[in-house]
């Protein structure tokens, strides 16, 4: 078994801020014989790790398959001092494959009892948004301007270890730790995706709220920067971030909606009125210009410009027909009445817009 060790240097600089808080993790990759581990073997892992306030990667690899339960025994023995495994896809495939690995040699499972963050998780829901013709790890790596000095695919590879395996080229064995050397140190300045969830999540603040024209912007800004803008919208709904600032833009719509009650059978519907009124005061109208309201016509109307709410955030909910979404809210001079409820909003906004762009 080779063991290689080495100080790294992650490309971006601007988010080593958001490694200083991963002593206890580990970033991890391996490489296997095929994607099988009944027909196939591990023969080679790398991780990244903080050790002595330096970002340093070690590699074990094999130099022929039987070493195979040696290898896992000392990536156990390593683990014991993380208590987080980072990796891209590897939720998919890397800890299937080593989970698996380790029950058919009757080990314990070392990932059982730690923490997983899984990079490839985190950018997937923003695909279209960030034009990503797929999510393979060197498309977004490209995406991100992260370089590296390997050409050769995972695949590609299993044929050159089995070149290794007959002549023990020198040649051989620095392409194949140097596949595994660039898509571990990738993983670094990639865990920069994590901003794109943070995002996701409510990782943000709202400032005040400004109308102009017949739009309604919200102003974030982001806990965490994005290393790539974000641009996407619909109809109702834009968002534009880039760095630690972002705005989220909604298109008001101008005329009546309708406003619906829940307890449809405590009020009359006037049919001269076009409106429902509580059966309080509707017990004084002529009995021949009242009726029993329904649900689609318990209603009382507003005019204004009004604004889309994916969720009813804002009271009262008004709707341009009945079971008819989205929701829209008037706003007044008292809104918003909660800073909470704004950034709620904002949060569905996001949503929705990310959903929208799958």
């Amino acid at each position: 078994m080779v063991i290689q060790k080495e100080l790294i240097f992650p490309e971006n600089i601007k988010f080593h801020v958001l490694l200083e808080q991963l002593n206890h993790s580990v970033f991890f990759d391996i490489e296997t014989t095929g994607l099988s581990w009944r027909t196939s073997h591990l023969y080679l892992i790398g991780a990244a790790f903080m050790e002595n306030g330096c970002w340093t990667l070690q590699q074990w690899f094999l130099q022929k398959p039987s070493e195979e339960k040696e290898l896992l025994l000392q990536f156990s023995s390593f683990l014991s001092g993380f208590t987080q495994v980072i990796h891209y896809n590897g939720q998919g495939f890397d800890l299937p494959y080593l989970a698996h690995k380790y029950e058919d040699y009757r080990l314990p499972d070392p990932f059982a009892h730690m923490e997983s963050l899984d990079l490839y998780r985190m950018v997937r829901p923003f695909r279209s948004l960030l034009s990503l013709s797929s999510l393979k790890q060197k498309d977004v790596e490209r995406l991100l301007e992260i370089p590296r000095k390997d050409c050769c695919s995972g695949k590609e590879l299993i044929s050159r270890y089995q070149e290794y395996l007959g002549s023990g080229s020198e040649e051989l064995l620095r392409l194949l730790l140097l596949h595994n050397h660039d898509d571990v140190c990738g993983l670094l300045p990639l865990y920069s995706v994590t901003a794109y969830s943070s995002l996701r999540s409510g990782g943000f603040t709202v400032s005040n709220p400004v109308f102009e024209e017949q739009r309604l912007i919200l102003p974030l800004q982001l806990i965490i920067p994005l290393p790539r803008p974000l641009f996407a919208g619909h109809e109702r709904y834009a968002l534009e971030a880039k760095g630690c600032k972002a705005a989220l833009t909604v298109c008001g719509k101008e005329g009546t909606m309708k406003h619906f009650y829940d307890n449809y059978k405590d009020y009359y519907y006037l049919p001269l009125e076009d409106e429902a009124i509580h059966k309080s005061v509707g017990v004084y109208v002529d009995p021949a210009h009242r009726q029993k309201a329904r649900p689609s016509n318990c209603y009382q109307k507003a005019a204004g410009l009004f604004f889309p709410q994916p969720y009813p955030r804002f009271s009262p909910a008004f709707y341009a027909g009945y079971r008819q979404r989205p929701a829209y809210f008037l706003p007044d001079d008292c809104w918003p009445d909660s800073g909470q409820k704004l950034k709620d909003y904002a949060s569905d906004l996001l949503e929705e817009i990310i959903t929208q762009a799958r």
